[in-house]
């Protein structure tokens, strides 16, 4: 894919932005410029500026699918134990508790490490305080997605949600570029990858695929939501790794 090519990616339309407010003059002399030259404010500007934000509560009916069929049947598998689930690209971290929720309705023993290269989203994500609006997307989600929305915490007085305690006591959010490298914290049991690898071009999800492959422990799961999958088409669904439990 070119860089002047009207086909470009999300990704390298939003690194447009960045440049465009500095003194370089294209895509070529930023890369030049980032990491070898690095300035502080560029630097804060590409981990802010270029990645993906679109996120809703219990959206994915994969997930649902994993938290109902997959994870009883691995958590059996582990015996004492504890799931391991990672996130990429987590960015406010609807997703993240939704799969939470789901896991703790489960009564699953779990952990979610949910990550992103976005310090602003991540912020959000941790205090994990949303409109309640942000909950009406129910009304024709599945079963567990229902019973799981009762996991959190209504303010009436501030028109607000969030989730109780013992959610929060499983879940964890950390800075990271899958980019740089797998996931910290890992191997993962299954990784959760959301609304992210269709907007990056053809060789970084090349790039991206490697580095979520060695997050993964072996007999683990990917679990990809309708816009993602490991193949260059994009494909949703659940994936197993090299050995099954």
């Amino acid at each position: 894919m070119s860089d002047t090519s009207s086909e470009l990616s999300d990704i390298e339309a939003s690194l447009q932005k960045v440049y465009g407010n500095g003194a370089l003059q294209d895509l070529e002399e930023l890369r030049e410029h980032y990491p070898n030259q690095p300035d502080e404010q560029l630097a804060d500007a590409i981990r802010k500026r270029p990645t993906p934000t679109a996120t809703l509560f219990f959206r994915d009916e994969n997930l649902a699918t994993f938290a109902t069929d997959v994870a009883p049947k691995m958590a059996q598998a582990l015996g004492k134990q504890t799931l391991r689930v990672g996130q990429v690209a987590c960015s406010t971290g609807d997703e993240t508790w939704s799969i939470a929720a789901m896991l703790e309705k489960q009564g699953i023993d779990y952990t979610v490490r949910a990550t992103d290269i976005n310090p602003d989203v991540l912020t959000e994500a941790e205090a994990g305080v949303y409109p309640n609006g942000a909950l009406n997307v129910l009304s024709d989600s599945p079963a567990i997605a229902c019973k799981a929305a009762r996991m959190f915490k209504q303010n009436r007085r501030e028109g607000t949600f969030e989730p109780d305690k013992k959610l929060r006591e499983h879940v964890e959010f950390a800075q990271h570029d899958i980019l740089e490298g797998p996931l910290p914290g890992g191997p993962y049991h299954a990784l959760l990858v959301n609304n992210m690898l269709y907007h990056y071009p053809e060789a970084t999800r090349d790039r991206i695929m490697e580095n979520i492959a060695g997050s993964l422990a072996v007999g683990g799961v990917l679990v990809f939501e309708n816009c993602d999958g490991p193949g260059h088409e994009v494909r949703a669904g659940i994936y197993a790794s090299a050995v099954g439990f």
